[in-house]
């Protein structure tokens, strides 16, 4: 079950021609009674300015689908406004999927911005199967993405409480009058915090630190297995954990989750209680180390930091590099499926990159919202 993430239903914007009434009929019909509720904003023009209106909704959505069919590409008016909502959705780093109709991608007399900024389907508007094909898959996709909101949320979220918990113990356990001690304890696995891709980790240290985490795991549930790894950055905190190295493992008799974490304060591996009920997508496990089967993993950490505008020197400044077993259907079949994600404390900029764990290029790596 997808996590909820607000009472509202989530919404995605889409991009169309009004004339279209049998495909938003059936794109209604495929969303219907669902948590996710498809925007069409001809249909909903009340009150505000069309421009006012449209990139709040664009906005407030978890992706942008535009259909481009004949009745789009030969009314100029339509076609002015679905070029502004692909560009406020290019702007606002919406996510963007794009359905074309064969005879306009053959003509080619579609909006010359699609080529620039996503991929396009293909179908036959004129074919009630093809309409239904598509509607099917515009829910399909929505909810893909939805689910991997949902995690990269929990993701955060769970980091969030836990660095707090690491902070307040600190503050209890240590004076004032320690920290400089505390400091020099400190395992040095961030050098520079302006290079956070310079991290002092590497495959052979991540197998020490598993093997060490596993065999605890084990001691608390037999069957233990590994479901995700992540590294954990907040590279302007002061004086709690700047980088933590986590493992989620999953016991499929007990169906729960224990997390054990190594950070930069201390030289142990730490158990993080409570074990919790395992979500659905926790209860993939891993078949291989992510870190053996992608031991480029570095390079992404590179090419995802080189991506982003560089962090606020701000404490709530983080990013998160994250390893499991699942993926959205479209990536193909990969042993680790990888994430990044970043949040600026001061702009409270978020952003979101994922990799399949192959080579390191555009082909195998998207930048998802």
């Amino acid at each position: 079950m997808v996590a909820t993430l607000n009472s509202d239903k989530h919404k995605i914007f889409v991009s169309h021609s009004s004339k279209d009434t049998t495909l938003i009929s059936l794109i209604k019909l495929a969303f219907a009674n669902q948590e996710i509720k498809p925007y069409f904003a001809r249909l909903e023009m009340e009150g505000k300015s069309p421009v006012e209106k449209i990139t709040q909704a664009i906005n407030s959505s978890i992706g942008l689908f535009a259909l481009i069919t004949p009745t789009v590409v030969n009314d100029k008016h339509t076609r002015d406004w679905v070029v502004f909502e692909l560009g406020v959705a290019k702007g606002k780093e919406i996510p963007i999927f794009c359905w074309i109709d064969e005879s306009v991608a053959t003509e080619k007399t579609y909006p010359k911005l699609l080529e620039n900024i996503t991929d396009f389907n293909k179908f036959n508007c004129l074919e009630n199967d093809d309409r239904i094909t598509v509607a099917d898959s515009i829910r399909c996709k929505a909810f893909e993405l939805l689910k991997a909101r949902a995690k990269v949320l929990q993701i955060e979220k769970s980091e969030i409480v836990r660095e707090e918990h690491v902070l307040k113990k600190v503050s209890v356990d240590v004076d004032k009058k320690d920290l400089g001690k505390l400091e020099v304890k400190r395992k040095v696995l961030l050098p520079d915090a302006s290079k956070i891709a310079s991290l002092s980790i590497n495959n052979n240290f991540l197998s020490q630190i598993y093997k060490k985490a596993h065999r605890l795991a084990k001691g608390r549930y037999r069957h233990a297995q590994l479901s995700s790894f992540r590294i954990n950055v907040f590279p302007f905190l002061e004086y709690g954990p700047k980088v933590s190295i986590v493992f989620d493992f999953y016991s499929k008799f007990a169906e729960k989750k224990a997390t054990f974490r190594f950070s930069d304060l201390t030289p142990t591996i730490e158990h993080s209680p409570p074990d919790e009920e395992a979500m659905d997508i926790e209860k993939i496990v891993l078949k291989v180390l992510p870190w053996k089967v992608s031991p480029n993993w570095k390079q992404f950490l590179e090419y995802a930091i080189a991506k982003i505008e560089p962090l606020s020197p701000n404490s709530k400044s983080r990013c998160h590099l994250h390893a499991d077993a699942y993926g959205p259907l479209d990536v193909g079949k990969t042993d680790a499926y990888w994430t990044f994600t970043s949040y600026d404390g001061y702009t409270g900029k978020r952003r979101f990159l994922s990799w399949n764990g192959k080579e390191i290029d555009e082909h195998n790596i998207k930048q998802d919202y």
